[in-house]
């Protein structure tokens, strides 16, 4: 377990997410993607 939180600034983010793990980095992202933010979210998924 480990600590989720979105990222809130002006520089690209990356993410990694194994498994079911996946699954709260989908909301992030689907939030950032209807706030419309400026920078680059990458997500490494395993």
């Amino acid at each position: 377990m480990g600590i989720l939180f979105s990222h809130e600034g002006k520089i690209p983010a990356v993410y990694i997410a194994g498994g079911i793990g996946v699954a709260p980095f989908r909301g992030m992202i689907l939030d950032i993607a209807a706030k419309k933010w400026p920078h680059a979210i990458t997500l490494f998924y395993a």
